[in-house]
């Protein structure tokens, strides 16, 4: 009996006391560099305590148990994860910035028209040497020789052979004479014809070659696009960011380049990259498969990563698009020691839908892993179970031969159960110039 009576007294006297508490906790933002202040008054009873972005009601009880504290801490180590310099973040704006621009080159690359074959090389019209020519004045100078030797012989047996030979040879070297002029002649008239023709082919094909440049230049403009995108981060709020890109096609559309900027509403987020894409087609000129070379460049809050990547794509008609690649990332700066590499690879498929000349509904969907990482500072390699899956949705509205509309929106879902389902929104225009 006196012990319940102690333990209930005990009780109250503590129940009073933590009523009459103001629990205040500083944490400093390792990501920002802002400092979070959490002041939990319990004067009234219970409480709300928010912090990042979370909330919960606390008792007394729960203040000087230690549940609020320990709710704290991990409610800090849960948004430090998930922070816009958290390598969770940067592996998730590298996903969607990688989607994007294999789909985007994929449209661009499926909506241009095939390349167009290269002209063939200049034929070699220069004419032979004359030498019939030749041949023919030596046989004229033979005969007429021959027909002198003839005339002197037989003009040897009588006196009045003199005035015959004269009279013969008179004749045979005016004849020859003729002869060979009329050659010459000829063969000066066939000679000037075969340059003349040669210099109208020559031309002829230099026309060519530069009315298929053109044509070529005509077919593959440079193309600007511009795009708005509302980005949600992993705590669930959303960023704006600006988007600019250009894209230009080779003489002949068999190559492609695109370069990409994303800038971040706070300032302290940003991404640059590019990436080529080359066409390979068949023996009947038909669209084979496609391979893409991409470098891309990120910054977060501090936190800098590099990455290079290679994908091949291969394109059927009936079925779609289906895609694979490899991916290898370098990520350091504030918060990590030394650097994490990661190695990662990728499967996509997409497929366009053609509603009318106009309207154009391109899905895509891109799976990604990193299953091999590397840690510089403990010299450890560690493997990773997680994946993520990119869903994007693109809609492409042409307006006018050189401006066109397009929206797109990309969730991203990700199997580690830490981080949520993020949405992406894209809208924006492409402009040939």
């Amino acid at each position: 009996m006196w012990k319940k009576l102690v333990l209930f007294l005990g009780f109250f006297i503590w129940g009073i006391s933590a009523k009459g508490q103001v629990f205040t906790q500083t944490f400093i933002d390792r990501c920002t560099g802002e400092t979070k202040v959490v002041t939990a008054n319990f004067m009234n009873g219970p409480t709300t305590v928010a912090f990042y972005n979370r909330v919960r009601v606390f008792t007394p009880q729960e203040a000087t148990n230690g549940t609020l504290q320990q709710w704290l801490l991990e409610t800090y180590n849960w948004w430090n994860a998930l922070s816009p310099c958290a390598q969770a973040a940067t592996q998730t704006q590298q996903a969607a910035q990688q989607a994007s621009q294999a789909v985007t080159s994929i449209t661009n690359v499926l909506s241009s028209p095939l390349p167009t074959p290269p002209p063939p090389p200049p034929a070699n019209n220069t004419p032979p040497p004359a030498s019939g020519n030749t041949t023919s004045n030596n046989s004229s100078s033979s005969s007429s020789s021959g027909s002198s030797s003839s005339s002197n012989s037989g003009g040897g047996t009588s006196e009045g052979g003199g005035s015959t030979e004269t009279k013969s040879e008179t004749k045979s070297e005016t004849k020859s004479e003729e002869s060979t002029s009329s050659e010459s002649e000829s063969g000066g008239e066939s000679e000037g014809e075969g340059e003349s023709e040669s210099e109208e082919s020559s031309s002829e094909e230099e026309s060519e070659e530069e009315e298929s440049g053109d044509s070529g230049k005509g077919l593959n403009p440079i193309i600007v696009s511009g795009d708005v995108m509302a980005m949600q981060t992993l705590q669930g709020n959303y960023n704006s960011v600006l988007s600019m890109g250009v894209s230009k096609s080779s003489i002949y559309g068999d190559v492609s380049y695109m370069g990409n900027l994303m800038i971040w509403d706070n300032l302290n987020q940003y991404a640059l990259g590019g990436n080529m894409t080359k066409m390979f087609l068949s023996d009947l000129f038909e669209l084979d498969f496609i391979e893409n070379y991409s470098v891309n460049y990120s910054y977060s809050y501090g936190v800098s990563s590099v990455s290079v990547g290679y994908s091949t794509i291969k394109t059927f008609p009936k079925l779609g698009t289906f895609g694979g690649g490899i991916n290898y990332s370098i990520t350091m700066g504030k918060g990590i020691t030394g650097t994490i590499t990661t190695f990662a690879y990728n499967f996509l498929y997409t497929r366009s839908f053609v509603f009318s000349n106009k309207l154009t509904y391109t899905p895509a969907i891109v799976y990604t892993t990193s299953p091999i990482g590397y840690l510089s500072s403990v010299e450890k390699t560690y493997v990773s179970k997680d994946k993520m899956l990119v869903l994007s949705n693109g809609i492409d509205y042409q307006i006018s031969k050189k401006f066109r509309f397009n929206f797109n929106w990309t969730p991203i879902v990700n199997t580690n159960k830490d981080i949520p389902m993020i949405n992406m929104f894209i809208i924006g225009s492409k402009i040939k110039i």
